[in-house]
């Protein structure tokens, strides 16, 4: 989750994915969150733990959480 992109909205945001995550029968394990101030991109960050979880799903507020808007090809093939 992208903290420019949630802003004032990050808890709801939160909230929904675990709320989310929940109806889906996922074990909620944790959200990775991304302040484009001070951090480089965390794709890498979110592949790592989703291989190293073993993750089927990554839930996000929306695309506009991936640089561009797009959700990557290869996470999308990863989970």
């Amino acid at each position: 989750m992208r903290i420019d992109v949630s802003g004032v909205s990050q808890l709801w945001d939160e909230h929904q994915i675990r709320s989310l995550a929940a109806k889906l029968g996922y074990d909620f394990c944790g959200t990775i969150v991304y302040d484009p101030r001070t951090e480089r991109p965390p794709l890498a960050r979110v592949k790592a733990q989703v291989t190293r979880l073993r993750a089927e799903a990554v839930i996000t507020p929306g695309a506009s959480h991936f640089g561009g808007g797009v959700v990557p090809r290869d996470l999308v093939q990863q989970v």
